[in-house]
């Protein structure tokens, strides 16, 4: 049999080739999973680059100083979710945001926020050193979902950099809050740079159940039960097309007449189709909050 004779030119191209697709696994391996590949569940408002905040208006620069982006990846950074900044070393969240990253024992080194801008890229970035996740946390039912991450440095306020105040008091139905993320502005719509903000009512305990259950019937979903205790309801008055998003995670929900953040972004059907949006009730979680804050 004879043997093959390869061109010099011929090894070129597949040297080139192989470079190319080499350099390629790398760069995959280094940059955080897309949405679609990383999505823990359908009901999630993030869990990695998505964003949200349907039908709501670009936020002022400065309206929202608290506002942190949590951010992933060495050579291509993609947004997972919004944070709230709570002390010099402390940014609360959701814990299906923080549980991603975690990697072993450690948090992944590409793990930062970024804080001091509306622009999620912008502003300033801190490295991510630590986390804490509540010990309940169960992410088939999303209960619990309240996480703490811990910055390498101490966050140095400004105008644009501030912590916001918590109230611990129990939120009811007919309280105007606000909620600020870069999520997704509708179910697969764009992912915005700017962070924008929507107004909303909350809804009383009971009308929370019922509105979940209609909805949930009407769009044919089966969704997580629903516990009032731990977990807090908005809907906005003109029903769909205003609403969280993927993307809004862990974003602080606060109301309109203190400034105090009263809750995070938790979980919801997607995407402002008219069905209630779910917030974990800080009011729940006092004694934990204190216990994990670093200063």
């Amino acid at each position: 049999m004879r043997p093959i004779i390869l061109s010099d030119s011929w090894r070129h191209k597949m040297l080139n080739k192989t470079l190319i697709l080499f350099s390629a696994i790398i760069l995959g391996t280094l940059a955080f999973p897309t949405p679609e590949e990383d999505d823990m569940s359908i009901f999630f408002e993030n869990v990695n680059s998505n964003s949200r905040i349907v039908g709501g208006t670009e936020a002022a620069e400065g309206s929202h100083p608290h506002m942190a982006a949590i951010t992933s990846g060495l050579i291509v950074k993609s947004f997972m979710c919004g944070a709230s900044i709570i002390s010099p070393r402390s940014a609360m969240t959701a814990a299906h945001c923080a549980v991603p990253l975690v990697s072993g024992e450690s948090i992944k080194r590409s793990a930062k926020i970024n804080i001091g801008s509306n622009n999620w890229k912008g502003g300033v970035e801190i490295n991510i050193i630590g986390s804490a996740t509540h010990a309940d946390y169960n992410p088939n039912t999303i209960k619990n979902d309240i996480g703490m991450l811990f910055t390498e440095v101490a966050i140095t306020y400004t105008d644009l950099i501030k912590p916001i105040a918590i109230s611990y008091e129990p939120v009811e139905g007919g309280v105007p809050v606000i909620a600020a993320g870069w999520g997704r502005v509708s179910t697969n719509g764009r992912v915005p740079n700017l962070l924008r903000e929507l107004t909303v009512p909350t809804l009383g305990r009971q009308e929370c159940q019922e509105e979940m259950v209609r909805s949930a019937a009407q769009l044919n979903f089966r969704p997580p039960p629903i516990d009032t205790e731990i977990e807090l309801c908005t809907l906005h008055d003109n029903g769909a097309g205003f609403g969280m998003c993927r993307g809004d995670s862990g974003s602080a929900l606060s109301r309109v007449d203190t400034g105090e953040q009263v809750a995070l972004v938790s979980w919801g059907l997607p995407c402002a189709l008219g069905a209630p949006d779910m917030f974990v009730r800080l009011s729940a979680y006092k004694d934990w909050i204190e216990e994990h804050v670093k200063y």
